[in-house]
């Protein structure tokens, strides 16, 4: 990698990986470490996006019809991870250009954190940065995703039955095993709660990011 352009003091943090993996806890957790910094949540900035980028909200399938969303993340899983890839890459630039003008414009750190963010995009990131990566690739263990669901979760606002949330699951796994073999081609940190519990990837991955802080 390129030597990075460090701006005063400051780090930018991204969390990255697959969606209910606790990226958004991992968040939280860094922001009550890093006094001076600011956060920005993906699904905030989707929503502020909506106007610009209409085709990136209208994608995917419709989940109100429970028979055609099981089929599409079962039987045509790569076609879906894809899809979500490309959605990803619409949505970066944007990303980008935000972290571009907060590290010009403020003195204090940032967490970005979504599940748009890849390693093979974190990359271009010309600043210095820091990266971790929170998968599950473990598709039996779907009825993980219904532990934590807080009151404006998607699961909970879609309404998603069980056969449709394991269905999700088993596109989930191989998802977070392409963003696995990305994180190591570009050398990111990742994370798989398969192997290390919810718990042991939340310790490992503030401890990697707060190690790249004070490195």
């Amino acid at each position: 990698m390129a030597t990075l352009v460090r701006y005063n003091d400051r780090m930018i943090y991204l969390i990255g990986g697959g969606a209910r993996c606790g990226k958004s806890t991992l968040a939280k957790k860094l922001l009550s470490q890093l006094p001076n910094a600011t956060y920005l949540s993906g699904d905030s900035f989707r929503q502020s996006l909506k106007p610009v980028l209409p085709e990136f909200h209208t994608s995917g399938v419709d989940s109100s019809d429970p028979k055609k969303y099981i089929s599409y993340y079962k039987e045509h899983t790569e076609e879906a991870i894809d899809e979500t890839l490309k959605r990803a890459e619409a949505l970066w630039p944007f990303i980008l250009r935000y972290i571009e003008a907060y590290s010009h414009e403020s003195a204090g750190d940032l967490i970005v954190e979504s599940v748009d963010v890849w390693p093979q995009f974190v990359r271009q990131l010309a600043i210095a940065h820091t990266a971790v990566f929170l998968v599950d690739s473990d598709a039996s263990q779907w009825h993980r995703v219904t532990e934590y669901l807080g009151e404006n979760d998607w699961i909970r606002a879609k309404g998603l039955s069980a056969e449709q949330i394991e269905a999700w699951a088993f596109y989930n796994a191989p998802r977070g095993v392409r963003v696995i073999e990305d994180a190591e081609r570009h050398n990111y940190a990742s994370y798989d709660i398969a192997r290390l519990g919810f718990d042991g990837v939340q310790k490992n991955a503030l401890a990697e990011l707060l190690t790249q802080r004070n490195s």
